[in-house]
């Protein structure tokens, strides 16, 4: 395969690399970058089998404390300093490098998502745990003890030497985009919506003055105004790329059709990135399945969701997620979302088929 080269770039409502229109089909493996080499590699290449181009995968795993022999860990908190601290090394962050070189030399290019709106593997309640604050997530966003930590975890990504490819960060074509968050939320306080837009404003002309050549995106599940999160507003923040949704119908419309609501909220963003002039990216859905009849069921919504999206020029779409069974070597559960063959959602393998027709055959 013929290696990647050149960054995607934005152009109006448009993805281009080269100047040739860049569609995104892919999925979403968080732990990529927590695994063994030979996971990593089984997980890519069960992207690769679905002909996917892009995957999104978690670049923080935040521990409490310094991880013990065999632990991963990409920061942790240093009692002696005060400070969190960087985890380099094999249990560290060689293992992001390995996993932004493995994607490259397979065509795929990685969303890389800097901390989380949730708990799992640290993220902002980690950030506020580690000041004194526990419990109170929504701090990160305003406490400066937090902001600056996040800037200097974010400064030390984008500036860092790929110990495999040798290169900058910055410079990789492997990566398509840093993510600001995934899921941000801010729904604690009176002005919680303010506050988010200015701490994204804030973080992406961070990012910005670090890396002329990557993609930014906020990570939001796109909401209109719930939870502190208006994603209109999010789209018109100058460094902001691209707008991201989720998209759930067991948690986020349970009392509704799932094709129907899901047709629904593919429109409603659709419209929104027509106004900004902005790219839309489905980032994240899924449908959970585990019964030969859930599973058809799904293939089934998964086909009418796609159609939508290649009929309404969504920029392209993420499923949640591509996995492989637990092992050893890949030690976290997969749940009812994961799939792990083609056969397991043919409706995926057959859109690629008609939005990037060659398989990635020309992706480089």
């Amino acid at each position: 395969m013929t290696p990647l080269s050149g960054f995607v770039q934005r152009l109006g409502p448009q993805l281009l690399h080269n100047g040739d229109p860049f569609p995104i089909v892919g999925t979403n493996t968080y732990y990529l970058a927590y695994v063994e080499e030979s996971t990593l590699i089984g997980a890519l290449d069960l992207a690769v089998s679905f002909g996917m181009n892009v995957l999104r995968t978690w670049a923080f795993l935040d521990t409490e404390k310094a991880p013990g022999p065999g632990e991963v860990s990409f920061q942790y908190w240093d009692a002696a300093t005060k400070a969190p601290r960087l985890q380099d090394g094999e249990n560290g962050l060689v293992r992001l490098d390995r996993a932004i070189a493995q994607a490259g030399e397979r065509g795929i290019r990685l969303i890389l998502t800097l901390t989380n709106n949730w708990p799992d593997f640290g993220g902002m309640p980690r950030y506020v745990e580690w000041f004194g604050m526990a419990g109170k997530k929504n701090h990160f966003y305003t406490d400066q003890r937090c902001r600056t930590a996040y800037q200097n975890y974010v400064r030390e990504l984008v500036t860092r030497r790929n110990t495999i490819t040798g290169r900058l960060y910055s410079d990789e074509p492997a990566i398509l985009a840093w993510e600001l968050a995934n899921e941000s939320r801010c729904e604690d306080f009176l002005d919680g919506t303010e506050k988010l837009l200015g701490w994204v404003d804030e973080m992406s002309r961070y990012i910005r003055g670090l890396d002329s050549n990557h993609l930014i995106a906020v990570g939001d599940e796109g909401y209109l105004g719930m939870y502190g999160v208006n994603s209109e507003k999010l789209l018109e923040i100058e460094h902001i790329g691209f707008g991201t949704f989720h998209m759930y119908p067991d948690s986020m419309a349970k009392d509704q059709d799932a094709e129907e609501w899901g047709l629904d909220w593919i429109r409603k963003h659709s419209n929104l990135a027509n106004q900004a002039g902005k790219p839309m990216l489905l980032e994240e859905y899924g449908i959970k399945a585990a019964t030969a009849n859930e599973l058809e069921v799904r293939n089934r919504i998964f086909a009418s969701w796609l159609k939508a999206v290649e009929a309404l020029e969504i920029v392209g779409d993420l499923v949640w997620m591509t996995g492989l069974p637990k092992s050893a070597g890949q030690p976290y559960d997969p749940d009812g979302y994961v799939i792990e063959s083609i056969d397991r959602a043919p409706a995926i393998r057959e859109h690629v088929g008609r939005v990037l027709p060659e398989s990635r055959a020309s992706a480089g």
